[in-house]
């Protein structure tokens, strides 16, 4: 067994001694005897190692034995050394032997990094010297969390790569380590390709950055910082802004090193295979040279290849040189030299390195040398006859080649006024490098850079992990100018990166994905700056092992097939370039001058002209452009007027947005993801600002300013534009403020050209807003450089005109008619301008002319020589042929419900608000509900009023819904007279129509609900009605105008009525049609009488519900049931064959059956009737038995026990009615449970009914209904579930769980449940309810229970097993299960059958013994003051008084004796009373059968 032993650094040195013997104790027990005879130990079965440093900087040298011991220790132990110092630093290449205090040098074939580790291999994640990497995903620009949203940096063999992130996350490279030298530091060599200025990598030192954010390099960059002594958190870090990628969207680490984790290496690191080192004390080990190799480690040189192989640089091995072929070779042209024509030697040679074998006699040859007569120069250049070289055209001309003159040379020619000579270079010929050009190569290198191939140039061949080969030159324009270039890339794993160094030494520029384009030509335009600039090409390799596929290293390649630069200095023209519409030119010029701004240049460019009207130019040198819609030029046409308020063309809306200008220029910072938007609204941002400025320090005058996590400011947007609102619907009223001509360049992330940035202000009209504030919309760039926002404002209404107010004519009444003025829409969409005009009387004549539903006579103006017509109505609108129906309540204005609250409840002219309240009561008027198509009462007395004038017998009809649970009511009256009553106790699902006729003349209408309560805290207090669609019919023979439909609503010309769009379309009004939501946008929904349409949602598990199929048994004999997902209903959610959907769920286990069944194969049954099923017998055989002596049996009809109902059963009915059930059919049965739908906005009312009979015969049992629910609701109180037996109301839940049970009476019943909801945003309602029992059923399954009290098993027959014996009046029983029941005392009685007790006789009665049914008495009664009062003598039969209410029913009063009611009466059924009553209907009750005197004495005796 093992011994172990821990010791802490501080311990004394003898410890170290115990240590030693128990480690060789441990040891021997491992020595095989057979060994341990003929072996010592020797210093190389032991293994050194430090003890921890001590508090005195101090540690021990000691040794182990290594595991498994094969030698007998033969008292030979290595010597310990002690008070070693744990601070001993040695340099790069030396190392400090184990034990020593002298550093020493790595021998040849080897080395040392001085105590740093280095990680160059990244297969694994590295954990060298302690050092243990951890890599995660932060989400989030301001307050990041760690997140698995995302990979994290990836392990890519060769490097490491930053893995895949999306927009607003970073991945990080984290690093935890204890620097103890006070000289240390990490080095790391990168790469990073991202969206420049915005996506970033950098690199953090205990949380404090320390390589500055970077976008982009060119190669592989090197990178170190010092660290100090304790401890460090190390970061690499790759972060996305919110939007938008570019380049690769990632960065590399190929090498990492920290050093100071130890002050020296143990030992030196050997040489890796490819590598090697001949010197003493080297820090690395250099990669073997081309066509050389190192196949072991520790090697102190590289091997020469042997004859017929290769290898590239860093090789451990060598490959065979294959034949040469026609690839291996390649040509250039010497100079060009006299005499005329010129003359020129085409040569070959081997392409570099040499990898084929020209001594193979399978190999091609080089073709000798060729002659050539001298070729055309290239486009703007001539060859000179002195030189024969060729030289570029002066200044202010240009030849494309093709002229010549005598001698075959060409010419070239001076350009008109209004051209340029644009200088050019066009290199086609890569014979020689072009002026000023460089290549390298970093990397595992095949060929030192790119190589010159005659026709084109390319990368060079063999090269092997994390290459880059790059190609600059300089060139310097004198005007900005552009880059053309063509690429072939030959390379899965490569990306060619172009990129430019300008004046200010910043590298920008990449083909984005370009290493994904393979195989073609690839044609590439960009424009270049004027000034100096370097271009740089950059081909890069990134591969995770070195390739050895002979193909490979051939063809791995990049290949540029031509350049061309305009605009340089020292090239030459080809062409006359017309100068453009901003620029002119003199006869000869190179170049075309700028016009100033305010100007811009004649149709013929050779005269600087002012800009047009309605134009201006802003920059010098651009055409002039016209202003943005609503705007004019200034007086000098630099710039736009800033005009604040703008009229939309063909209306009369006018808008203000002047209030929303902004002292300070910008309105308040809008910050997003690191970068701030600032937006001007009416203000002219002055030149110098000090607020937007751009990466130089030079203030941008924009409107629109975004700035960035690097402090500088981005144009999106400098000049303004007025345009109607645009993707949104209708219905929604504002203004777009549109600012273009912002900075061009975002565009190339999308492979697109770059275009300006411009910004969107969606102005919405929102009366409540205020000035309200700019927000987001969405994710800012949605659409391509296009910045978004939405402003919600009172200032983004229009000013209110004569296009906001509607006219309601009255009915003509003796010559005069009123007309009406209201606001068109409720709440207004508009703000100050003119106000309410107010009603006016118009002279009208009664018009005999009857003009049908759909039709309408236009009003004359009382002159009754005119003639009249009946006119269709347009579509869109309705007409009822002399009527008025008001079925849109929304018609702006105020009011108050009763709590304070203000509500838009204008009325329709006739209508008004009556007072009926007196002396302290509660009244409110009626509101406008939240669907705005009905009216609402309000709380407590709540009247509205009508009058109309009828000049024909007519007819009022409305529909009506109430809710009152308990004292409320509902009237509606005509002319004083009540018509229509509605009492307590009476909840509608669905609206009633009342219609009544009148005759011709004036009417006054009024509609009541009494002691209304709409949101008291008691949730059955709700009490309140709704009036729907008012119609009056009769009030003239024609109309005198049509009425629009409301939005929602459609109709075709000639209309009586609007019909109302259905779900998943829309109409904003005055439509003929309703129009489809996905015309609009394909994801999208609407419910039925939208005026919108909404977006869809994605959907998820919550739109899903688990639905089981029925149980089945297998072939095997097991029992299984198949399960699937349903989708909610109504839903919304984004449907097609792209939608998600939950998987599929395994088949599972039968439910159990329900309480009271039994499980027979598949199927539950019921037992027999007269048996139930005993929960105590087997499974196996039928658990069926009939009841003992002392018990009974009961039925109870169980619903949704269990999770196996899945279908509804005959009895059950359910339905929804209202706006917000969309395609909800009502009800749905879920696991163990039926669930009330998910509904919309609208308000609902989704019931479930459930019909059940009550058994007659079982006196027994005390039939209920039992539920469980759960309650989830937002929004107004009286949202809940109510439940109502045989209509009447017992109860409204509201956001709560519990369970209820209700007696119920013999004889048929219907249970409801009503899953409410009130329309309005945030009002929902979702309601379950589950095991529902209905106890005492005249069917359903059998259960036992024990005699109760009041009954006894003596009397009670086997036959009857549904009920125990009832105690006989006289008798009772006290406990369950009673054998027989008991008489009662003397003095007590129980006049009832089923008796649980006895009353004691009221005074003045008595018994004539035990058992009685009654108490009797001799009518004689002492009163208190000694009195004596009999009453015999009214007892007699003929003198027994009767007496009749006016309800005529009859009273029969036997004061003494008792008496039976019935003349044919049943002694086991009937009983004596002293009073009988006989109703009008004949029906004989009981009055009261239990005698009692109370002396009454009124004040004063």
């Amino acid at each position: 067994f093992f011994f172990f032993f821990f010791f802490t650094p501080g311990m004394m040195m003898v410890r170290g001694s115990i240590l030693l013997i128990v480690v060789v104790v441990a040891a021997i027990l491992f020595v095989e005897p057979s060994l341990a005879q003929e072996l010592n130990c020797t210093i190389d079965d032991y293994t050194a190692t430090y003890t921890a440093c001590r508090a005195d900087n101090k540690r021990d040298l000691v040794y182990y034995l290594n595991l498994p011991v094969l030698c007998s220790v033969g008292g030979f132990v290595p010597p310990y050394k002690y008070n070693l110092s744990c601070n001993l630093a040695c340099d790069e290449g030396y190392y400090l032997p184990m034990g020593n205090t002298q550093c020493a040098q790595c021998s040849p074939g080897s080395y040392s990094r001085g105590g740093a580790i280095l990680f160059e291999k990244f297969y694994d994640w590295p954990s060298s010297g302690g050092l243990l990497f951890n890599s995660y995903c932060l989400v989030g620009l301001r307050d990041p969390v760690k997140s698995l949203s995302c990979p994290g940096w990836q392990l890519e063999g060769a490097y490491l790569m930053s893995g895949n992130v999306t927009h607003s996350q970073a991945s990080v490279l984290e690093l935890n380590t204890i620097i103890v030298s006070s000289i240390a530091h990490v080095h790391f060599t990168y790469r990073v390709d991202a969206e420049r200025n915005y996506d970033f990598f950098y690199f953090e030192v205990d949380g404090v950055i320390v390589l500055p954010k970077t976008s982009f390099t060119l190669t592989y960059v090197d990178f170190r910082a010092n660290l100090t002594a304790g401890y460090h958190t190390l970061r690499w870090i790759y972060a996305k802004d919110v939007s938008l990628s570019g380049g690769e969207d990632a960065a590399f680490i190929d090498m990492i090193e920290v050093s100071g984790t130890r002050f020296a290496d143990d030992a030196c690191t050997p040489c890796h295979r490819g590598t090697a080192t001949e010197k003493y004390g080297s820090e690395k080990c250099d990669d073997c040279p081309l066509n050389t190799y190192a196949d072991s480690e520790n090697m102190t040189s590289c091997k020469p290849c042997p004859t017929g192989t290769y290898s590239f640089e860093g090789s451990p091995s060598c490959l065979p040189r294959l034949a040469c072929t026609e690839k291996d070779f390649d040509f250039n042209h010497t100079k060009c030299e006299g005499p005329k024509p010129g003359t020129q030697l085409l040569q070959y040679h081997w392409l570099e390195p040499i990898i084929c074998d020209p001594s193979n006699s399978n190999s091609v040859h080089l073709p000798p040398a060729e002659p050539l007569a001298c070729g055309p120069c290239d486009s703007g250049f001539y060859r000179d006859e002195r030189t024969y070289q060729c030289v570029a055209c002066a200044s202010g001309s240009y030849t494309d080649g093709k002229g010549t003159n005598n001698d075959g040379f060409t010419t070239c020619t001076s350009c008109n006024a209004g051209q340029a000579a644009i200088k050019e270079f066009n290199i086609t010929n890569f014979d020689a490098w072009m002026p000023n050009s460089d290549t390298g190569c970093a990397g595992k290198c095949g060929s030192p850079g790119w190589r010159l191939r005659g026709d084109f140039i390319d990368s060079g061949v063999g090269h092997g992990l994390n290459v880059d080969v790059w190609f600059s030159f300089d060139v310097e324009l004198y005007q900005p100018g552009t880059l053309s270039f063509q690429y072939f890339l030959n390379c899965s794993l490569c990306k060619l990166t172009f990129s430019t160094e300008g004046p200010n030494g910043n590298l920008n520029g990449s083909i984005a994905n370009a290493y994904a384009i393979l195989g073609r030509n690839v044609d590439v335009t960009l424009d270049l700056p004027m000034g100096r600039t370097t271009l740089f090409f950059n081909f890069n390799k990134q591969s995770t092992t070195f390739d050895s596929s002979e193909e490979k290293r051939r063809n791995d390649l990049v290949r540029l097939n031509y350049i061309f630069v305009d605009g340089v200095e020292d090239g030459g023209a080809s062409s006359c370039t017309p100068c453009s519409q901003g620029s002119v030119a003199n006869q000869g010029a190179y170049m075309c001058t700028n016009c100033t701004a305010g100007f811009q240049s004649n149709a013929e460019s050779t005269n600087c002209v002012a800009c047009p009207p309605g134009q201006f130019s802003s920059v010098s040198g651009l055409p002039c452009r016209l202003c943005g819609e609503g705007t004019v030029p200034t007086a000098d046409r630099t710039s736009c007027t800033l005009n604040c308020t703008y009229t939309l063309p063909g209306t009369s809306s006018t808008f203000d947005f002047s209030p929303l200008s902004q002292p300070s220029f910008y309105t308040p910072p809008i910050v997003i993801s690191d970068h701030t938007y600032l937006l001007s609204v009416c203000n002219q941002v002055p030149a110098k600002n000090t607020t937007c400025y751009d990466d130089e320090g030079k203030p941008l005058v924009t409107s629109s300013c975004q700035i960035t996590p690097d402090g500088y400011g981005i144009d999106l947007g400098n000049l303004l534009a007025y345009a109607p609102l645009a993707d949104y619907a209708d219905s929604v009223t504002g203004l777009d403020m549109i600012y273009t001509g912002g900075l061009a360049g975002c565009a190339r992330f999308y492979n697109k050209t770059d275009v300006p940035r411009q910004t969107v202000i969606h102005f919405l009209c929102d009366t409540t807003a205020g000035k309200g504030i700019p927000v987001p919309k969405g994710a800012l760039e949605n659409k391509m450089c296009v910045y978004e926002f939405e402003w919600r404002s009172l200032y983004a209404c229009p000013e209110c005109s004569m296009d906001d107010v509607e006219e309601v004519y009255g009915p003509c009444v003796y010559g005069k008619r009123q007309i009406h003025y209201y606001w068109a829409d409720n709440p207004t969409q508009c703000h100050d301008g003119i106000k309410l005009p107010p009603t006016r009387v118009v002279n009208c004549t009664i018009t005999t002319l009857t003009c049908p539903a759909g039709m309408y006579v236009k009003d004359d103006g009382g002159n009754a020589s005119d003639e009249e017509t009946c006119v269709a109505c347009p579509g869109g609108t309705f007409s009822l042929g002399g009527g008025l129906r008001i079925d849109n309540w929304n018609n702006g204005g105020s009011g108050d419900d009763g709590n304070g609250n203000n509500n838009n409840n204008q009325l329709p002219p006739g209508f008004n608000h009556i007072n009926t309240c007196t002396g302290g009561q509660v009244c409110s008027q009626w509101r406008v509900a939240p669907d705005g198509r009905s009216l609402l009462s309000g709380v407590g007395s709540s009247a509205l009023g009508a009058t109309y004038t009828f000049n024909l017998p007519g007819t009022v009809k409305f529909h009506y819904q109430v809710y009152i649970s308990q004292s409320g009511s509902f009237g509606f009256f005509i002319d004083g007279v009540i018509r229509l009553y509605e009492g307590a106790q009476k909840i509608m699902t669905q609206p009633r129509e009342f219609f009544f006729d009148v005759e011709a003349g004036v009417h006054n209408f009024k509609w009541s609900f009494f002691s209304g309560r709409l949101d008291s805290p008691n949730a059955l207090d709700f009490e309140g009605a709704y009036l729907y669609d008012i119609e009056f019919m009769g009030l003239d023979s024609a109309d005198a105008q049509c009425t629009p439909c409301a939005p929602g609503w459609v109709s075709s010309s000639n209309s009586s009525s609007c019909r109302q769009c259905p779900a998943n379309t829309y109409a904003n009004g005055r439509h003929t049609y309703c129009i489809q939501c996905s015309a609009i946008d394909a994801n999208s929904y609407s419910m039925p009488g939208s005026e919108v349409c909404l977006p869809r949602p994605t959907c998820s598990d919550e739109d899903y519900y688990l639905v089981y199929g029925d149980c089945t048994m297998n072939g095997d004999g097991t029992l299984s049931r198949s399960a699937s997902y349903t989708r909610k209903m109504p839903s919304i959610c984004l449907d097609g064959p792209l939608a998600y959907r939950p998987p599929a769920p395994a088949e599972t286990q039968c439910a159990p059956c329900p309480d009271g069944l039994y499980r027979d194969g598949a199927q539950c049954k019921i037992c027999a009737d007269g048996t139930y099923v005993d929960p105590s017998s087997p499974v196996s055989d039928p658990p069926c038995k009939a009841p003992e002596g002392d018990h009974y049996l009961y039925k109870e009809l169980a619903y949704f026990t269990t999770d196996g109902d899945n279908h509804w059963s005959a009895e059950w009915q359910t339905g929804c009615h209202g706006d917000g059930c969309f395609n909800s059919s009502g009800w749905r049965i879920r696991e163990s449970c039926i669930e009330s739908s998910d509904h919309l906005d609208g308000r609902v009312d989704s019931w479930v009914s459930l019909y059940i009979q009550i058994d007659a015969s079982t006196y027994t049992t005390e039939a209920s209904v039992h539920f469980l629910y759960d309650v989830d609701q937002t929004g107004p109180q009286n949202n809940g579930l109510f439940f109502l037996i045989d209509e009447v109301p017992h109860m409204l839940i509201s956001t709560t769980s519990g369970e209820q049970t209700f007696p119920l009476n013999v004889g048929a019943h219907s249970l409801k449940w009503i899953a409410h909801k009130e329309a309005g945003g945030g009002s929902t309602v979702s309601a379950r309810v589950r095991s529902i029992r209905i106890r005492g059923s005249v069917r359903g399954p059998s259960f036992a229970s024990v005699c109760p009290a009041g009954t006894s098993t003596a009397q009670k027959t086997s036959s009857d097993v549904y009920n125990c014996a009832l105690c006989p009046p006289g008798t009772f029983s006290a406990v369950s299960g009673a054998s027989e029941c008991t008489r009662c005392p003397a003095g007590t009685f129980a006049s009832s059958q089923g008796s649980t007790g006895c009353e004691p006789c009221p005074a003045g009665t008595y018994t004539e013994g035990e058992g009685a049914a009654y108490c009797i008495t001799n009518c004689s009664f002492t009163l208190r003051g000694g009195q004596v009062v009999d009453l015999s003598r009214l007892d007699s039969s003929s003198s027994a008084g009767s007496v009749s209410d006016s309800d005529h029913n009859t009273y029969y009063i036997s004061p003494c004796e008792m008496t039976y009611c019935n003349p044919t009466f049943n002694p086991n059924a009937d009983k004596k009373t002293h009073v009988c009553i006989n109703t009008l209907g004949g029906d004989v009750l009981d009055g009261g059968s239990l005698l009692a005197s109370v002396e009454q004495y009124n004040n004063t005796e």
